[in-house]
């Protein structure tokens, strides 16, 4: 039985904003003084919710969510040029509408920057619903996720999770959907295949996955 419900992650799924992300935190770290970190170690901090980031790069006593917040959206605004969608993922996801498929972005960010997004992109004719918070605290989705997925009533058979991070195969699990993970996101292949998630490297292999060609 083949997939025909494709539940995507944004940031650094559809979009790849990994160097923008990056971008800004180092402008904050060097608001602070502090020295920039690597990428690698960014793919190494990533965590949800993301305040958990930044313990790994401030003394504790020194975070302050609500300034890092306004202060990373702001250097993201600025930055907006930077993004674009992964390579190859505008015609996979346009071609997966033109074919029946069902999709849906399961974000963990500001659903209304997400939406602002979507529709600069060109994909929001192609995307079902979009499922995310209200506030900048990029907290879990996992309670989100699965209120909307049980609210479809589908074949959870025929349902696939893509997503960039070990929190987002945390969300398939807790769906009872089979997952894939992009090398090109927010963690990187080393630490997603440390933790035996499957991880593929393009919108090529993606559409291989979807139809069955792995």
């Amino acid at each position: 039985m083949s997939y025909r419900y494709i539940f995507w992650d944004f940031n650094g799924t559809l979009i790849d904003d990994v160097g923008t992300a990056l971008g800004c935190v180092n402008d904050y770290l060097n608001r602070k003084g502090i020295e920039p970190i690597t990428i690698e170690q960014y793919y190494e901090y990533v965590d949800t919710p993301i305040v958990k980031f930044y313990y790994h790069i401030l003394p504790p006593e020194e975070i302050d969510f609500d300034e890092i917040s306004y202060y990373f959206h702001s250097d993201y605004a600025k930055r907006e040029t930077q993004n674009r969608l992964a390579e190859g993922i505008y015609g996979l996801v346009h071609t997966l509408k033109e074919q029946g498929f069902h999709q849906y972005i399961i974000t963990a960010n500001n659903i209304e920057e997400t939406s602002y997004y979507v529709k600069k992109l060109g994909i929001d004719d192609c995307i079902d619903n979009l499922i995310g918070p209200s506030d900048s605290l990029v907290g879990s989705k996992i309670e989100r996720a699965k209120a909307f997925f049980d609210s479809l009533n589908i074949d959870k058979k025929r349902a696939l999770f893509i997503g960039d991070t070990l929190h987002d195969t945390e969300v398939a699990k807790a769906l009872g959907i089979d997952c894939i993970t992009v090398s090109y996101g927010h963690q990187g292949r080393r630490l997603l295949e440390s933790y035996g998630a499957v991880v593929v490297d393009s919108a090529k292999e993606i559409k291989k996955y979807i139809y069955g060609e792995r």
